[in-house]
């Protein structure tokens, strides 16, 4: 079997900064819109594009497409360190094929919100509140526990860098998605929902927060999975180089 290659046409660091500036106009679109909307309520054109860069929207929107795209980059890059890993033998791509599963999931997730379906259930079977109010962060805190001692030593196993990075992605990103989520449940519970049948500027902001923190997240999830491929890349590299070069000694050699 050939050796697989993974060649960038520009660096990870730039493909970063691109994203970044993506997730900044998304943001301060977002934050524009919620701030004017009131000025615009008679204008339907622009009330219709404000609501399409609202990232507390999660469907049919510019932000949503957006993350769900790049979660689902994230599952293809992780596909690709799998296939890697797994040629060269390292009973490790197992675990980069799982989280592989686990971000296509979270991009399907993110573009039709399955998790929001687990609310209403959990909320009303154990009369739920508070911080908890918007109950599927249960499920998920549960699945992150169990996900911490599952991975733990892989993480430990992998290049400094590399777990540095992971886990920096991974603390901002759940921080965001279940953290100041459950912020807004308390608010959400504290308000009886208001927010969600009136405009509320300071909850816009919330959720603002929390969307934010996922995209950077993702961000610094997808440099370094590219900056970890890239090594690779160039050690495969030599490594066919060098095959030729050492054969031809070898023949040099042997007719002398």
């Amino acid at each position: 079997m050939e050796n697989l290659t993974f060649k960038l046409p520009i660096s990870p660091k730039k493909i970063a900064m691109v994203f970044l500036a993506i997730v900044i106009f998304l943001v301060m679109a977002n934050i524009v819109g919620q701030y004017y909307k009131d000025a615009f309520a008679g204008n339907e054109i622009v009330l219709k594009i404000i609501r399409k860069f609202n990232l507390d929207l999660e469907k049919n929107n510019v932000p949503t497409w957006y993350q769900s795209s790049t979660l689902l980059l994230s599952s293809f890059l992780l596909l690709i360190v799998t296939l890697v890993r797994r040629e060269k033998k390292d009973s490790d791509f197992r675990y980069w094929g799982v989280l592989s599963a686990i971000f296509l999931y979270l991009s399907l997730d993110e573009a039709v919100s399955i998790h929001e379906q687990l609310t209403m259930p959990l909320r009303t079977t154990f009369d739920l509140g508070g911080f908890f109010y918007l109950s599927w962060v249960i499920p998920a805190g549960i699945f992150l526990v169990i996900f911490f001692f599952v991975f733990l030593k892989f993480l430990l196993r992998l290049p400094s860098e590399t777990r540095f990075l992971m886990i920096t992605a991974g603390m901002i990103f759940v921080f965001g998605a279940v953290g100041v989520e459950m912020l807004g449940g308390e608010y959400l519970y504290l308000t009886n929902d208001l927010p969600t049948r009136v405009n509320d500027f300071r909850y816009a902001l919330l959720t603002t927060v929390e969307e934010t923190l996922e995209m950077l997240g993702i961000v610094i999830f997808i440099y370094t999975l590219l900056s970890y491929l890239s090594p690779q890349e160039a050690e495969a590299r030599v490594l066919e180089t060098t095959k030729p070069i050492k054969h031809f000694e070898g023949k040099i050699a042997l007719n002398q």
